[in-house]
């Protein structure tokens, strides 16, 4: 659900695709990050920074294990980094 909402593009994706970033918003969901922050990650990755959703989703994976590396919550990591992204794609735009 948060995914159709929250990420624009997600209707005409690939089924494969859909269902790829569905079963992995429900991983994270396990480890306490919330659909919205997935979703959210995934739309200024892909819409404001021009990331793939593949290229942003190795990302949110990074965030992951740094987060788990440093003992720190996933999901307030990633409520943090989605704070942080509309910043660095505004930096990009003007690099």
């Amino acid at each position: 659900g948060a995914l159709q909402t929250n990420l624009s593009g997600f209707g005409v994706m690939a089924e494969s695709e859909r269902m790829r970033l569905g079963e992995l918003g429900a991983q994270y969901a396990m480890i306490g990050v919330s659909s919205a922050a997935f979703a959210g990650s995934l739309e200024t990755m892909t819409s404001a920074l021009g990331m793939s959703t593949q290229a942003a989703t190795g990302m949110i994976d990074e965030a992951r294990v740094l987060a788990q590396t440093l003992g720190k919550d996933v999901g307030q990591v990633l409520s943090e980094m989605n704070a942080a992204l509309p910043q660095l794609a505004s930096l990009q735009e003007t690099i």
